[in-house]
């Protein structure tokens, strides 16, 4: 056969696969998903070694081993949980262009993104408000031990958790999104169940905590800049502007992580509100597909944040690694 007949026979295939396609309900390009699936792999590749550094860090490192560092320690092992229960199905569905799981596997990883993603910003929301213990409100550090820490993790997970189960007892549900490819809260749905637990949840575990976390740093700001005025000829005095300023530099790493957070997720948000509130059917497929994969794509961020801005961390870091050489000016 020649040359000529194979390529014309390749060209016929390809658009009779094209049409069948566009007749089945594919909304994107197919090269569109393969590079969902490569991008996937590749940034959930990263985000498993990178987070698994961070903990195996602070594992190694007993000068770590603080209350603080029990958030930054939690929200990685979520970021691991979110590649293992997600990437693997989407990958998967998106190399074939559809999901082809079944209805009982997206709702299992529609809840684990609900679940993680919500976990996330309530462990964000409670790391602003250890740093504003820490910063103003010296009275209550007796209070930041790493049992309160575990506890607190606790009662984010639990929160998330209560969220995450209500779509599995009729309140909201979870359905197919983003290309058909993942699947999610169904925020298109107008039923009055939907729409009120999908209103329900954006305030209660986006907005709300997103509003506490700007309070906190709004005090924490003031508190920062209420320092300048301590008289430096005072011992003490400087003694407290130093501590203050030293944990000032910790809270702007945090800052830097919520930021990440909020730009990864954002996205996502603005899209399901603008179904919540808009005409659904005018959302494109790839305007819901690509803020997903930037809200997935979340945990790639908070290790570097760290590595780069935080110095012990930094340097227990090529204790462990002392092949790895880099000068950070």
């Amino acid at each position: 056969m020649s040359n000529l007949t194979l390529i014309t026979q390749s060209i016929l295939i390809n658009s009779s696969r094209a049409e069948r396609d566009e007749s089945e309900g594919i909304y994107m390009p197919l090269s569109a998903y393969d590079g969902v699936a490569v991008t996937l792999l590749l940034i959930g590749t990263i985000i498993v070694f990178e987070n698994a550094l961070v903990i195996w860090v602070f594992i190694t490192r007993k000068t770590l081993h603080t209350h603080m560092n029990i958030f930054v320690v939690h929200l990685a092992i979520t970021d691991i949980l979110m590649v293992f229960f997600s990437y693997p199905l989407v990958i998967f569905a998106a190399f074939h262009r559809f999901w082809l799981f079944g209805q009982v596997l997206c709702i299992l990883e529609g809840f684990s993104v609900a679940f993680l993603g919500y976990s996330s910003i309530f462990i964000l929301c409670a790391i602003s408000v250890d740093r504003y213990i820490v910063i103003c409100r010296q009275d209550l550090l007796h209070i930041q031990t790493n049992s309160v820490a575990i506890k607190a993790n606790l009662v984010c997970s639990a929160c998330a958790l209560l969220w995450a189960l209500l779509p599995l007892f009729g309140w909201g549900s979870y359905n197919l999104d983003g290309g058909d490819i993942s699947c999610a809260l169904d925020w298109q749905s107008k039923t009055p169940r939907n729409w009120t637990y999908n209103i329900c949840v954006m305030f209660t575990c986006f907005l709300l905590p997103l509003g506490i976390i700007i309070m906190m740093y709004f005090k924490i700001t003031s508190a920062v800049k209420s320092t300048r005025r301590f008289p430096t000829w005072c011992r003490q005095a400087r003694q407290k502007r130093k501590q203050i300023q030293m944990e000032a530099r910790l809270a702007k790493t945090v800052a830097s992580m919520i930021v990440a957070f909020l730009l990864s997720w954002s996205p996502y948000a603005i899209v399901c509100c603008w179904a919540l509130f808009g005409d659904a059917s005018h959302i494109p497929k790839v305007a819901t597909l690509i803020p997903a994969m930037f809200a997935k794509a979340a945990g790639i961020w908070n290790p570097i944040i760290y590595a780069v801005t935080n110095k012990h961390f930094r340097t227990a870091f090529f204790d462990v690694l002392p092949l790895l050489k880099l000068e950070i000016s």
